[in-house]
């Protein structure tokens, strides 16, 4: 998403470009370098989560899964949702987005200090 930006935006092209370069892969480590047979064969945040950080959950939220989000999003931007529906929904998906980027955090975490 951040190179369709710089590709939109080629005035803000170097400094999102910084952004990238600072950007890792935490699906990519797990999946090259880390196995635990609760993985059940997947390396999503939502496999890995309750095995690194089982004090974490997305139970609670409105919209609690990246499909659900990404729909929600769509109909959002196409329109299909009146201003009220739109406001709550926005805020659904910042409350889902919060928690993914916490999920993200902890399982780094967890990789950096060492499962065990």
């Amino acid at each position: 998403m951040i190179n369709k930006l710089r590709e939109l935006f080629p005035d803000l092209s170097p400094e999102l470009g910084l952004i990238i370069e600072r950007l890792v892969d935490l699906h990519k480590i797990i999946r090259d370098n880390f196995y635990h047979s609760e993985f059940h064969g997947s390396t999503s945040i939502k496999k890995v989560l309750p095995v690194l950080a089982p004090d974490m959950s997305y139970d609670g939220l409105e919209i609690a899964e990246g499909d659900s989000a990404m729909a929600a999003f769509a109909y959002m931007a196409l329109g299909r949702y009146d201003e009220t529906e739109c406001k709550s929904i926005r805020n659904h998906l910042l409350e889902y987005c919060k928690k993914d980027t916490e999920a993200e955090v902890k399982v780094f975490e967890r990789l950096i200090t060492g499962f065990c």
